[in-house]
């Protein structure tokens, strides 16, 4: 996540805290499977292997979950910051 966040700092937007704003919209917008893990891992800091336990999955499906949602966080995330990059 730490690799995906730094390009979102890259990504066009006029503030950090717009970027931030929208993480956090499209962690709230992705399907509940996937939001879960997202918080569990990155809020709650759980390894992978603790995710699989407390989600009563093995630790490839909960790999492949964070793959997922992380690639979904990334195209949300450019979409945004698309929308907020200024018309000439």
């Amino acid at each position: 996540m730490s690799d995906e966040f730094g390009r979102i700092h890259h990504l066009n937007g006029d503030t950090f805290d717009e970027k931030l704003s929208a993480l956090r919209t499209c962690i709230d917008s992705l399907p509940d499977m996937y939001r879960e893990t997202v918080k569990l891992r990155y809020e709650q800091e759980l390894l992978p292997s603790e995710l699989a336990t407390r989600l009563a999955k093995n630790s490839e499906t909960v790999k492949k979950q964070l793959q997922r949602a992380k690639s979904m966080l990334l195209e949300c995330i450019n979409r945004k910051m698309a929308n907020t990059t200024p018309q000439h």
